[in-house]
């Protein structure tokens, strides 16, 4: 891809810490263990929801939303299963939520949890009881019910992991559908480095492809990365990555890593 035909959309300053999650180690509690046996369950994406899905106990669930404080220990039932193949990216149901409406994933392996919640496909417009520490992503499509629709969508959102500590700065450069790039490439500064382990995060506003893509369709992103090393160096990041995203989505499971040259890890 050849960088007049992309956009750098600046990260810097946008850094989050991250932090543990509940403080226990899930993996040596008897409740947070895998069952004997236990089953695997695909992730794949809904383009009608325009976000990851998973089926259980025939009824499918969409990426909702991200825990917004501690999670109760009383409040996880039990570990149903696990996803994609990854047995440390666990399933948990919620014993203050006995319909089921909600399903937790957890990544065990991630410094800060990466608690998210997955909501029944069936519950759309529906007033159902959502636990505090749940929050929403605000994609409309859930309606008044979680998620509230306006007529500004919510824009879709990119978090990066950053797997090294010889960062300054990051910028992203982003292709919708194979052609169109979103505005000027930005101007690297210099600063302090980020710390490994730190997120930075993107968004992609509506306002940005208006007039430009399908409305109320998915679309296609295809991004890759530059960083601005200790030396105040640009380097390239080697790899991309390619995902189908609706306004209000959230694509959360990138990291730039480093042997001897930067790269882009897919962390699903």
């Amino acid at each position: 891809m050849k960088k007049t035909r992309m956009a750098a959309v600046l990260l810097c300053g946008a850094i989050l810490l991250s932090g543990c999650a509940n403080k226990r180690d899930l993996k040596k509690q008897g409740k947070y263990q895998l069952p004997e046996e236990a089953p695997m369950y695909d992730s794949y994406y809904d383009s009608d929801f325009g976000e990851m899905t998973i089926d259980w106990n025939g009824r499918p669930y969409t990426l909702f939303g991200w825990r917004s404080e501690t999670v109760p220990e009383e409040s996880i039932s039990e570990c149903i299963g696990y996803v994609d193949h990854n047995e440390d990216r666990r399933i948990y149901l919620l014993s203050d939520d006995p319909d089921h409406n909600y399903l937790m994933v957890s990544n065990l392996n991630s410094i800060r949890g990466d608690w998210c919640f997955y909501r029944a496909q069936n519950t759309v417009g529906k007033d159902i009881f959502t636990p505090d520490f749940i929050e929403s992503n605000g994609f409309g499509i859930w309606g008044s019910s979680g998620c509230h629709s306006s007529d500004k969508k919510e824009p879709a959102k990119i978090a990066l992991k950053i797997n090294c500590d010889d960062i300054k700065c990051v910028n992203c450069y982003v292709m919708v559908n194979h052609k169109v790039a979103l505005g000027p490439t930005a101007k690297l500064p210099s600063g302090k480095l980020i710390r490994k382990g730190d997120f930075v995060y993107m968004e992609i506003k509506e306002e940005q492809l208006s007039g430009k893509i399908p409305e109320d369709e998915p679309f296609s992103i295809e991004v890759t990365f530059k960083v601005v090393d200790a030396n105040g160096d640009e380097q390239d990041v080697y790899g991309s990555f390619t995902h189908d995203m609706m306004f209000g989505s959230y694509l959360y499971y990138l990291e730039i890593n480093k042997e001897v040259t930067y790269y882009l890890n897919n962390c699903i």
